[in-house]
């Protein structure tokens, strides 16, 4: 299989594969530029993999989520950015270029899934981009962590009453475990889905670019605590080194399903 360059600085396409009895679509809603020395912390100019960067010289960062359908059973990890269009300059965010969203849905009804067809949302964490459509999501149940809850409840409030707190390591839907990654925020969590001897790890934003696959001390400019983000984002590459695991990385361009080979990102489209 040949991964052409265009596609790790291109937004994603919705991606489809299947883990054993589980159906796994990536959901498009938007994209977002990212300055690959300002949104990262580390990296020297030029010292980024220039295959990553799209012509004006950001990271391509897509917004969205992971679809996971079980039987006749849908859930989502996050529920990308919502309807937006704005570049940094509005915003006066150096880190960041133009950014957008609005797809979600679309995307949705063109995996054959209507939005009240979802029952679950686990949310990584509660930056804008990953619970822009929780509220159109009308039977959808919210999972997240206290803490991370605590930590921002305006942005729990208007789905607060039909939200479950979460704990490391506790299921949430057939298969799908939680596991608390934070740093990124105060309660960031990873999902794990374990299907036989395979499994896939959604790392949320534990990491924002594959380039911090092979450099984990590589922070965002937002982190929480960007030593707690660091040593979390070194065990999810570790774990992602494992025989049977891939990644779904939500903002990593057009190869947002891979496995960790030699400390690198590998795309993966089929199992």
């Amino acid at each position: 299989m040949t991964i052409t360059g265009e596609r790790w600085a291109q937004p994603a396409r919705s991606r489809t594969l299947r883990l054993g009895e589980y159906r796994l679509s990536y959901v498009y809603d938007g994209a977002i530029q990212l300055h690959p020395t300002r949104f990262l912390a580390g990296p020297a100019e030029g010292e980024v993999d220039g295959k990553l960067l799209d012509e004006q010289g950001y990271l391509v960062c897509t917004v969205g989520g992971l679809l996971i359908q079980h039987g006749d059973r849908a859930m989502l990890v996050d529920a990308g950015q919502g309807l937006h269009a704005q570049t940094a300059r509005d915003q006066d965010i150096e880190q960041l270029g133009y950014f957008h969203g609005g797809g979600f849905l679309g995307s949705l009804a063109a995996l054959g899934v209507a939005a009240g067809d979802i029952e679950l949302v686990a949310v990584t964490h509660l930056h804008s981009d990953h619970i822009g459509w929780i509220e159109h999501l009308p039977n959808a149940r919210v999972a997240l962590a206290k803490r991370e809850a605590d930590s921002d409840p305006d942005r729990v409030a208007p789905f607060v009453h039909r939200t479950t707190y979460v704990a490391d390591g506790e299921e949430i839907f057939p298969g799908v475990r939680a596991w608390h990654t934070m740093g990124h925020t105060p309660g960031h969590t990873s999902y794990i889905l374990q299907n036989g001897t395979h499994r896939l790890i959604a790392f949320g934003d534990a990491m924002h670019s594959s380039a911090q696959v092979g450099r984990p001390e590589w922070s965002s400019f937002a982190e929480h605590d960007g030593e707690a983000s660091t040593d979390n984002r070194k065990k999810i590459i570790a774990e992602l080194e494992r025989p049977g695991t891939i990644g779904f990385g939500v903002h990593f361009a057009d190869v947002p399903f891979g496995r960790v080979v030699r400390g690198q990102w590998e795309p993966v489209d089929q199992l």
